[in-house]
């Protein structure tokens, strides 16, 4: 090195030491983000990563390479598991699904896809957000900037969508979502998005019901009212009494989407001159997800809910099933869900986002 120039060399020593500490130690990915920062100050460009990518590379997430990609989604997803129905379901069959905003890697010379990213725009309470439904980067090939480059090649994608887009979040986005938020058992993923700029925001968590096998039959009336699955004489009246009796925007739509089955998978209440006064749902996720449901205020803590939710998880087991998941579930709702039916914390989830107007200098 004699002779050369000294930022150079001091560059050739820096980026060899963290590149040999960040690849020996698991977990030094957000470490890595501080030492970058910290090297800034130096007069050169430090990267520790030397391989092309080559947006000509990426493909849209389509029917012809959806097996595939749900087989890198199965392979490296330790701690969520769906069908490959659900997973279609939840990407290709999203309503709002945009190919231009799903990225499928596939390395020159290469058939099978290392990496997705899938990402959607769906409104919010306020705004429209850009929600990430999918992040898969395959195991072996994780820490070569593969996700970095994914992510920013998806902003890019979303500049036409600017003057609607308030946010970029990952994973909520009702009526069709996979989880309301990073699993927590998910380090890598949490440290990932938040070296790419998203904030934590208040956890969130599901529950879980193990199902026994003798889970007994609900009862068909309780207080002069019925419950049953929901047919289609009752659509119209039921989905109009979400809307009415209920604040969450997207509850109807969720409803919605277990009308398209071809066993529905809605169960409601009825008062004795008919009127739907309750309603539960399940599967609307994912097969043995629960929710949304609720029950007429002026009714509640009359038991109407407690077997809505009964006759849900009687149905899940039926279909094979042994695990039931409630989503989403805040405040005191947990309490009363340990109680009727055993259900547990787990997992909990950290939702993340952050403004798209602050991404990377973009007005």
């Amino acid at each position: 090195m004699a002779g050369g120039n000294p930022a150079h060399e001091l560059y050739e020593i820096f980026r060899f030491e963290i590149y040999a500490s960040f690849c020996i130690v698991d977990e030094s990915w957000y470490n890595s983000q501080i030492l970058m920062r910290k090297f800034e100050l130096y007069p050169f460009k430090f990267n520790y990563m030397e391989m092309e990518l080559n947006s000509q590379d990426l493909r849209p997430l389509t029917q012809e390479n959806i097996e595939e990609v749900y087989h890198l989604f199965k392979k490296n997803e330790e701690f969520f598991l769906i069908t490959r129905n659900d997973f279609e379901n939840q990407t290709l069959g999203d309503f709002s699904f945009n190919p231009e905003l799903s990225l499928v890697y596939y390395p020159s010379k290469s058939e099978k896809p290392i990496a997705i990213i899938v990402g959607v725009v769906k409104k919010g309470y306020i705004k429209k957000n850009l929600i990430i439904k999918v992040l898969v980067v395959d195991s072996s090939q994780r820490h070569r900037g593969i996700g970095t480059w994914m992510f920013k090649e998806l902003i890019k994608r979303s500049k036409p969508y600017l003057n609607v887009i308030s946010s970029v979040v990952y994973g909520f986005s009702p009526p069709q979502f996979l989880q309301p938020g990073v699993d927590v058992r998910h380090t890598s993923l949490l440290y990932f998005l938040q070296s790419m700029g998203l904030k934590r925001r208040h956890i969130r968590q599901n529950l879980t019901i193990r199902i026994p096998n003798n889970f007994p039959k609900p009862k068909s009336e309780k207080h002069g009212h019925t419950f049953h699955r929901i047919t289609s004489e009752y659509y119209e009246s039921t989905i109009e009494f979400v809307k009415k009796s209920f604040i969450a925007p997207t509850w109807s739509d969720e409803v919605k989407l277990t009308l398209h089955t071809d066993t529905p998978t809605t169960f409601i209440a009825l008062d004795p001159q008919k009127n739907v006064v309750g309603f539960a749902s399940h599967s609307t996720c994912f097969a043995g997800s629960f929710g949304p449901t609720g029950v007429m205020k002026s009714l509640r803590g009359k038991g109407l809910g407690g077997e809505l939710l009964k006759w849900c998880i009687w149905d899940i087991k039926n279909q094979g099933l042994d695990i039931c998941t409630i989503m989403y579930v805040v405040g005191d709702t947990v309490k009363y869900y340990s109680k009727t039916v055993g259900a547990y914390v787990h997992p909990v989830y950290i939702p993340m986002s952050r403004s798209i107007l602050k991404w990377w200098n973009v007005r």
